[in-house]
């Protein structure tokens, strides 16, 4: 029997949800080391790990918004960015009540991100059904440029080096340290968590995340 082509645009989103979530989770692997056992530590173990996967949703709607104007023109970007946006306006997908990171294998920083990671797919299927509901005929397209997006790296490569950052950001805050993370996100981060961020005026940021 003949595919059609939603059928296939079905199976290539399904794949490219699949494929970036463990990507994530591969990038969570090497993540880790001793945390005071305080409820502060675990309060800021909890905002490491939700900033982190708000900045993995982040970076793979800027890497689909610029795979969709590559492939399906100028303005076709806005859909993502307008699904991201409502994303960040009601906070990504949580976990059911029953579920309890902690309980993720050893409850370690890498325990928590990878289970946390793979609770990210309603969000980068949001984000993918935002762009196939602006398409119309170009459905076959659409499928094509998921399955590239399967084959991009780079999302997962910048997520490993935030992470890295992230995590030398926590070590900081909680030993009372001063540090220069080298990245905008985790320098706001700090800021946010130890109560010194201040919203005015605006920042240009040069990261897209959500921070918890």
């Amino acid at each position: 029997m003949t595919d059609t082509i939603a059928e296939r645009r079905g199976r290539s989103i399904e794949a490219y949800v699949s494929c970036t979530i463990r990507a994530f989770a591969r990038a969570a692997e090497g993540i880790g080391g001793p945390v005071p056992d305080s409820p502060a530590a675990r309060r800021l173990l909890d905002r490491y790990v939700e900033t982190a996967a708000g900045f993995a949703l982040g970076i793979a709607a800027a890497s689909m918004a610029h795979a969709a104007r590559v492939w399906l023109g100028e303005r076709a970007d806005r859909p993502v960015l307008a699904a991201l946006a409502a994303l960040t306006a009601r906070g990504p997908a949580r976990a059911p009540a029953a579920f309890d990171p902690l309980a993720a294998e050893d409850g370690s920083p890498a325990a928590r991100l990878h289970a946390r990671t793979h609770r990210m797919g309603a969000d980068l299927r949001a984000l993918a059904d935002a762009v196939c509901a602006e398409v119309g005929r170009d459905r076959k397209t659409v499928a094509l440029m998921f399955a590239q997006l399967c084959r991009d790296s780079l999302a997962a490569e910048r997520f490993a080096r935030e992470l890295e950052r992230g995590w030398a950001a926590l070590q900081a805050v909680v030993h009372d340290e001063a540090i220069e993370p080298g990245s905008p996100l985790w320098a706001e981060w700090m800021q946010r968590v130890r109560g010194e961020w201040r919203a005015e005026p605006p920042v240009l940021r040069e990261h897209i995340a959500i921070i918890a």
